[in-house]
């Protein structure tokens, strides 16, 4: 991994944390979500539309996946947050997805990792775990536990799909800029469903908050699936879960 790709993904780390902690301070988090979707699928519409080229078509499936597991994601996220504290969901989640990102990319991607590669990627997860058991934390419920868990094999599965899918588009930005903007739609059906009695009212609730959270959000990720065109997926995948340390849990 170069410098470079190792910059971007230390402020993809970041951004990441910062927007974690965004929602996790917001409202009715389903609709920050959706907001936390809306607001850069709008930004980089002008550029779907005069700039960018379209993906190539092998990397549409990967696309149309990555926004299933995105949504599915997002869900579990909420539920993990309704049942744990950012202390304890936060680091369980982004711990244990390395592990399976990596098992994951090994088996279906042509990526290599040296034995020191893998040793480094099981020692950020070991670390990362450790913050669950901080002195002072209390004990994560049994469900808390199971949401946590179940977002890291969420983040691990829109993982591999992006590293792979990106790699096949032909052009880097263009993959970022069509999955960006074909998450907002069904991030904003979702919500709208959920609470179409206030859905209104929470979407004016929604805040600053929830636009900065879509700004970070974007561009946290778009930067991570840049970098995974550049180097194994794996690496990418731990360094950027180095955002838990960065944030204040």
């Amino acid at each position: 991994m170069s410098n470079e790709i190792l910059g971007l993904v230390l402020l993809a780390a970041v951004l990441h944390g910062t927007w974690n902690l965004l929602l996790k301070r917001s409202g009715d988090r389903l609709v920050s979500l959706a907001v936390l979707h809306a607001v850069p699928a709008v930004l980089v519409t002008p550029f779907l539309l005069g700039v960018l080229p379209l993906p190539l078509p092998a990397s549409w499936p990967h696309i149309f996946a990555s926004v299933v597991l995105h949504i599915g994601y997002n869900l579990f996220l909420i539920r993990a947050y309704a049942h744990g504290s950012l202390g304890q969901v936060y680091p369980l989640a982004r711990g244990s997805a390395p592990l399976l990102t990596t098992g994951l990319s090994l088996w279906l991607l042509p990526d290599a990792l040296g034995l020191h590669e893998q040793l480094g990627v099981g020692l950020i997860s070991l670390g990362l775990f450790s913050l669950v058991f901080r002195r002072g934390q209390q004990r994560i419920p049994g469900r808390g536990v199971a949401y946590a868990l179940g977002t890291g094999g969420f983040i691990a599965a829109y993982t591999v799909v992006d590293g792979a899918g990106v790699r096949l588009a032909g052009n880097e930005w263009a993959y970022i800029g069509w999955l960006i903007f074909c998450e907002a739609p069904p991030a904003l059906l979702l919500a709208w469903w959920r609470r179409r009695a206030h859905f209104s009212q929470h979407l004016r609730q929604a805040g600053w908050g929830s636009f900065l959270a879509g700004l970070f959000s974007s561009t946290a990720y778009g930067l991570v699936i840049y970098s995974m065109a550049h180097a194994p997926v794996a690496l990418v995948a731990s360094i950027r879960e180095t955002s838990v340390v960065l944030t204040p849990l």
